[in-house]
This record gives C-alpha cells, structure tokens and sequence, in this order.
C-alpha cells in the first residue's frame, strides 16, 4: 500500500503542511474578503463590522469569516491558521534539538490531549461543585490556569516517564481494536 510508505514525519512533508495551510488560510480568509467587498446587497454593517452579525435574512453573513462564526470560510482559514502553526512548530523542533528538551512538557501534554483534556474538565468539575469556586467570577483567575496548566504538565511527563500512552488513549485504542475484530 503506498499510503503505508509515506513518511509524515520528513521536513519535506513538514513545509508541504506549512504551504498547504498557507493556501487554506489565503483562501479562507480572501474569498470572504472578496466576497464582502465585491458582492452585491451586502450590509454596510456587515462589511465593515469585525464582528459576526447574524442576520438570517441576509444569506452573505455566512461569507464572514470572522472568529468563531463557523462559516465555511473561517473553518478553512481556522484549519490553514493551524496547519502553519503545526508546520512552523515541527520545523523549529527539527532545525533547534534543544528546543525538544526545554518544550517536553508541552510535547508530553500534546502526547496525551485527550487524558489531559478529560482531567481537566473533570478539574472543573470537582472545584465548582466540591470546592464550590466560581470560574467564571473573580475566583476563576490567572493563577487558576497556571495551577491547571502546571498540574496536568506535570502529571503528563510523571506519565509519560513510566508508560509510553495516556490512560484513556489506551483505552481508546483498546476499543477501535475491539472494533476491528467485530466488523
């Protein structure tokens, strides 16, 4: 099989993903440009506001490609914004070698996203209804996130030093195993 050749994870690869999100970002975020500059019955409003104004009348607010306006447009700029991201951060990691040692804790967080992400809403959880710490009033502060941030960091290296997996990416890939002997 071809795809199982590919090698993702070459600098090759990784300027490809950098141009691509280039291309998905330009396109995003130029076709609505063009399209609320140059289309006929747009708002003035709607042209010249920063923010998303949902006017269910007015079918060209979904060219706006504002933040979180989930067009179509914003999802391909969004996508390419984060494909140069991806791009410029694995570059980086292969042309500096020290940069691996002083991120590792970032990298051991990104290792285990969905373990990390779920122990963080469980963190949630546990200080607004056992704590009783309102995140959204003056508690939920500055430090509030370095707390969060500096626990689950640590908690993922501690992890990630005595198993090569999160806890529930092994239960995940234990369960599309499961899958793939049932189907």
């Amino acid at each position: 099989m071809a795809i199982a050749r590919l090698r993702l994870n070459t600098q090759a690869m990784h300027w490809r993903l950098g141009l691509a999100g280039i291309a998905l970002a330009m396109l995003g975020y130029g076709v609505s440009w063009l399209a609320l500059l140059f289309l006929p019955d747009v708002p003035t409003a709607l042209r010249e506001s920063s923010r998303v104004l949902w006017d269910l009348d007015c079918p060209w607010s979904l060219s706006v490609a504002a933040p979180h306006s989930e067009t179509t447009f914003s999802i391909l700029g969004n996508t390419g914004c984060a494909m140069i991201v991806l791009a410029a951060c694995w570059l980086a990691m292969d042309s500096l070698p020290r940069l691996r040692k002083m991120f590792w804790p970032v990298v051991a967080v990104g290792s285990m996203s969905l373990t990390v992400y779920v122990l963080h809403i469980v963190g949630i959880a546990y200080l607004l209804r056992v704590m009783g710490i309102d995140l959204a009033g003056e508690d939920g502060s500055l430090s509030m996130l370095l707390g969060f941030v500096v626990a689950t960091s640590t908690f993922a290296v501690l992890w990630l030093r005595a198993f090569q997996r999160g806890p529930m990416e092994v239960l995940m890939g234990r369960i599309t195993d499961l899958a793939r002997h049932i189907l």
